[in-house]
């Protein structure tokens, strides 16, 4: 991850592309993984970290139409998928994105228990 002033610019360039998305779309979302663990203990990112990770609930957006317009904006706004789609919406789903500066972000849908 960013150990460069610039590489941290080119990781909130990206993050708040991202932010613009899901605001537009409604979508709420929270740092995943390595980005939240670096956001609440190293106030920024973990420094050898390489990506942003998301996450946005299953309840918010369980249809296939609403993951096609978010990759629709997201493509729009500079974003590229870096591989395929993971998983199944229903029980597990990761996309995979590339920003137009090279940063890295993968967005994890979340299920709550039933």
């Amino acid at each position: 991850m960013p150990s460069k002033p610039k590489d941290i610019a080119k990781f909130n360039e990206a993050l708040y592309t991202l932010d613009d998305v899901m605001k537009e779309l409604n979508i709420p979302y929270h740092l995943n993984s390595g980005s939240a663990l670096g956001a609440h203990r190293e106030k920024g990112y973990i420094p050898h970290d390489d990506d942003i990770d998301v996450g946005v609930f299953y309840n918010d957006i369980p249809k296939r139409s609403q993951v096609d317009k978010l990759l629709k904006l997201l493509k729009q706004r500079g974003f590229k998928k870096k591989h395929d789609e993971h998983g199944s919406l229903k029980t597990g789903f990761e996309l995979g994105l590339y920003h137009k500066n090279g940063t890295p972000i993968d967005i994890f849908w979340t299920y709550e228990d039933t």
